[in-house]
């Protein structure tokens, strides 16, 4: 059965663009010198150059979570993020949940993000689909040479004949 991953797109754009936009405000925040942010490395110890590579990690996540080849490595170190953020702030400075809640907005769109890959990532379409498989029995979308991409072989189908000529066997 041929699935198609077209409903799965707007979602993943709306997961996409909160965490990137929480992303690039906590880094512009980060980098552009904002008290609060100040003070919170201050009491880390690691005030000025762990704000600064934090805050410019972050701007770089933003950017990978916006483009389909690496949204999902920005999705995997954005959730890694937040789950450090969120653990800082509750267990180290004793803040609150309720001042945490746009980590908590983009940890989950995070996962969301992450749960909207197909075993057919690198072009987006639903596993079982034999867009671009390159025998009869396969199940994926891909015959890439993108290393996300996977084709599993169906046991029980039978392989395709060899119709290509090569010019080395011609009699």
């Amino acid at each position: 059965m041929k699935t198609s991953s077209k409903h799965k797109k707007p979602i993943s754009i709306i997961l996409r663009l909160i965490v990137a936009i929480i992303f690039i405000i906590s880094g512009v925040n980060k980098i552009g010198n904002k008290p609060e942010a100040i003070e919170l490395f201050k009491q880390l110890g690691a005030e000025p150059w762990g704000r600064y590579l934090l805050g410019t990690v972050d701007l770089i996540v933003a950017i990978m979570i916006a483009f389909p080849k690496t949204m999902y490595v920005g999705a995997a170190l954005s959730t890694m993020i937040m789950i450090g953020a969120i653990g800082t702030h509750i267990y180290i400075f004793k803040i609150g949940m309720d001042s945490v809640v746009l980590a908590i907005i983009a940890f989950v769109a995070s996962i969301g993000v992450l749960l909207q890959k197909s075993c057919c990532g690198c072009c987006g379409t639903a596993c079982g689909s034999s867009k671009g498989s390159s025998s009869k029995g396969s199940t994926g979308a891909c015959s890439t040479s993108d290393r996300s991409c996977s084709i599993s072989e169906d046991i029980t189908s039978v392989p395709e004949e060899n119709t290509d000529t090569d010019s080395s066997k011609k009699e």
